[in-house]
């Protein structure tokens, strides 16, 4: 989940204060004495930044290696023919104009390779030159990172070293085991079937000071504690707490009186204390989520000790996987403490079962131990809260929540204090940061991509050349003049094709050694890169941030809309890219009416898709280009409200889902109603189209990556990793059976699947993977 920083004023070094009373007014004064940012440090690396673009710009290097070995390959061929031509018996070859000819022939080659090698080592000082202004310019950056002193970036970096060992990690994922099957009433009390009250309504001592806690009775208490109830509000950030207030009776905690106080620590939050909001007391015993780990704590309220054990090493914490609803996420609930009247539960989440909710029962030993786990298939993110009766979890989703904000204010109208904070530190200077960032990724592009434009020119001029040399020597060969020239002759041609050997012998040093200089060059440029994040911790404002923010935005907008349809009249034309025919939605993209999202399908001759900007499916007709729609539930997730998606990724504007098999089209989709779950209807191919039969699922949406229909049934796949897509779900429209335990593996070409659909016509799966297009076919049994 995302986290934003708001800084109103943080100094670092002393301050200096000035207080002076006028009147009714307190007027403070701050001077910061750090020292003002080097602005002009700043810009001098910019002007070099923009003088090494406009330097550069065109003088890179295309292929120049492949050139000069086919150059080399060239010459040797024609020292072998003219080798050749001087073993062999013919006097009468060579006329003396002819061999003018070639002698003006290598002249002419003499002076392209040397203004070639001219030109390479003007290149190889401009690569030197730049090689050490770059220089200049990273110790510069690295002057000017001395002024970064908040550390904005560490979150970011771990968040990245994260990401790094996700990338690596390459073990299998166990699929989600079926939701247990437990039959209600193992303490003889049957299934809950409904819930009334609230019984008893009343705020805490505390009033409306801590929004977030827990409170309740020991599930085991010892003799004489029947009658106790335990507190704990959560003191600091609404997340963290390092006491359990106790109460003898429930008038007390009501009334707010004789409480007794039990801290875990003095400080909060530390090692060990109270993270979250989810706890409960066993056997005066205290079992929460340690601060900032995946354990689980044991605090004894009699000999004030601790004992913890670990979960999973997968299992989500901090946020990872909370407690949410629609539009929200209960911070810091990833784990979540029940007690029944066998003993006490934790509830949580793991990658490896993809995020669905883990019950594990917890022995009460000291120090607690993990006994029988359950795998379900309820993804944690879906529920609000969970808890145990009779061995039976129960999830809550929230179906309607209604928070009143109370607020307060305060004024003094007879007396007053002003404080006006003056801060002398310089803003950060965004623009000029934004152009040098901008100017060292030109850089980067520039001399990474090895093109060079004028030795492209100059190399082709050379090979076209010495291709006319060996028409003119195929030419000679075939010529019957008298015996002008022998063996002499040939001997001097195969003398001046050595020469051109070693000319090209040394262009090809000169060019290995400007290879090298610009593959430096561009490290350097990387590690200048990586200095420019690090010195974006003096942002204090994230400004760079959400400007990065707002350049990918654009860059979305426009990679996930469509306007016209390419047709073409076999797959070897497809493959070929050859003869197609475009049909055009509309002359303006994105607009009224145009794709949204990767999911379409074509079904006699019209085209379906999500309507852009709207819950609406649209019908396309490519022969009369007539647009009808039909309006989905005013509920339905749309622009991103319920995706497909992984755990780290969602696949943008992929709301809606079509598909096509034997009997027709459908579109699935989510409701809010449904609580973003997988619903199902049937489109009838009408003009206009008309939404038929529905079905609804208990599959949540987003923890899925693409669906696709087989003879009325739903099959839903998910990621497993770069190389592994899983068919993992099913619902049968006729049956109405769901199945989550399918384990069919598709093997990917490429990390991502943004298209899947099955063709009744053929039984394949037709698919858009990264730019590339596949298909599978499917085995039925």
């Amino acid at each position: 989940m995302s986290q934003s920083y708001v800084f109103t004023l943080m100094l670092i070094i002393p301050l200096i204060f000035s207080q002076s009373v006028r009147g009714k007014d307190c007027v403070c004064e701050l001077q910061n004495s750090d020292p003002a940012f080097p602005e002009n440090k700043l810009s001098n690396v910019e002007f070099t930044a923009i003088q090494c673009t406009r330097n550069i710009t065109l003088e890179k290097m295309t292929e120049i290696d492949r050139l000069v070995l086919g150059l080399q390959h060239r010459i040797r061929q024609l020292l072998d023919n003219v080798s050749m031509l001087e073993r062999e018996d013919n006097g009468n070859l060579y006329a003396a104009v002819s061999l003018r000819i070639i002698e003006l022939e290598l002249a002419e080659i003499q002076d392209l390779l040397d203004k070639l090698n001219r030109t390479t080592n003007n290149y190889q000082q401009l690569s030197v030159q730049a090689a050490a202004e770059f220089q200049d310019m990273t110790d510069t950056m690295t002057e000017l990172e001395k002024f970064d002193h908040v550390q904005v970036m560490v979150k970011q970096r771990e968040n990245k070293l994260i990401k790094r060992d996700l990338e690596r990690c390459k073990e299998e994922l166990n699929s989600t085991s079926p939701a247990p099957t437990l039959s209600p009433g193992h303490c003889g009390l049957g299934h809950v079937v409904s819930a009334s009250g609230p019984k008893m309504y009343s705020l805490t001592e505390y009033g409306t000071s801590y929004h977030y806690g827990a409170w309740g009775r020991d599930a085991n208490p010892a003799p004489g504690d029947e009658n106790k109830y335990w507190l704990v509000v959560l003191t600091s950030s609404n997340a963290y707490g390092n006491f359990i207030r106790q109460y003898s009776s429930l008038s007390s905690i009501i009334l707010g009186i004789a409480p007794t106080d039990t801290y875990i620590s003095s400080s909060n939050p530390t090692t060990n204390t109270i993270q979250g909001s989810n706890m409960v007391m066993y056997a005066n015993s205290l079992y929460y989520n340690c601060y900032y780990s995946h354990s689980v704590c044991q605090f004894n309220l009699t000999t004030q000790s601790i004992s913890t054990v670990d979960l999973p090493s997968d299992t989500g914490y901090n946020s990872k996987f909370p407690f949410a609803h629609l539009g929200t996420t209960y911070s810091y609930t990833d784990m979540d403490f029940a007690t029944d009247e066998s003993g006490v539960y934790v509830i949580y989440a793991t990658t490896s079962n993809f995020g669905n909710v883990i019950i594990s029962k917890v022995e009460t030993s000291n120090p607690p131990v993990l006994n029988q786990t359950w795998f379900t298939s309820l993804h944690k993110m879906t529920a609000t809260n969970t808890f145990m009766v009779c061995e039976m979890s129960h999830s809550c989703i929230l179906i309607l929540m209604i928070v009143i904000l109370f607020r307060f204010s305060q004024s003094a109208t007879k007396k007053e204090c002003v404080c006006d904070l003056k801060n002398l530190d310089p803003p950060f200077p965004n623009d000029e940061l934004t152009e040098v960032e901008t100017t060292v990724l030109k850089c980067i592009e520039i001399i990474t991509s090895e093109k060079m434009t004028d030795l492209d020119r100059l190399a082709l001029g050379l090979r076209q050349r010495i291709k006319q040399l060996e028409d003119n020597v195929v030419m000679l060969e075939k010529e019957e003049n008298s015996s002008l020239y022998g063996a002499v002759s040939l001997r001097i041609i195969e003398s001046e094709f050595a020469e051109i050997q070693d000319l090209v012998n040394k262009l090809n040093r000169t060019t290995s050694v400007y290879h090298h200089l610009s593959v430096q060059t561009a490290a350097q440029l990387d590690d200048m890169k990586e200095t420019m994040v690090e010195l974006e911790k003096f942002d204090k404002m994230q400004v760079m941030k959400r400007y990065r923010e707002s350049q990918i935005k654009k860059t979305l907008e426009h990679s996930v809309y469509g306007h016209f349809v390419r047709q073409y009249g076999t797959l070897s034309t497809l493959l070929l890219g050859i003869g197609q025919k475009d049909t055009y939605i509309s002359s303006s993209n994105p607009t009224t009416n145009t794709i949204q999202g990767p999911n379409v399908v074509m079904y006699d001759n019209a085209l379906y898709y999500n309507c852009y900007y709207t819950y609406s499916v649209c019908q396309f007709n490519m022969t009369s280009r007539a647009i009808s729609t039909v309006a989905l539930p005013s509920d339905t997730g749309y622009n991103n409200k319920f995706p497909f998606a992984h755990l780290g990724t969602t696949y943008s504007y992929t709301d809606m889902d079509f598909a096509t098999d034997e009997s027709g089209v459908y579109v699935i989709y989510a409701t809010t109603s449904n609580f973003g779950n997988v619903v199902i209807s049937k489109i009838q191919t009408s003009n206009p189209p008309v939404v038929g039969q529905t079905w609804k699922t208990s599959l949540y949406k987003t923890t899925s990556t693409n669906t696709f229909m087989v003879c009325g049934v739903l099959y839903a796949t998910r990621y497993l990793d770069k190389e592994r897509e899983e068919i993992f779900y099913s619902y049968d429209t006729i049956t109405n059976k769901e199945r989550f335990d399918l384990k069919i593996i598709i093997k990917k070409m490429q990390t991502n699947i943004e298209y899947l659909n099955y063709d009744p016509r053929d039984h394949l799966l037709y698919v858009y993977s990264d730019a590339y297009i596949l298909t599978y076919d499917l085995i039925f049994q």
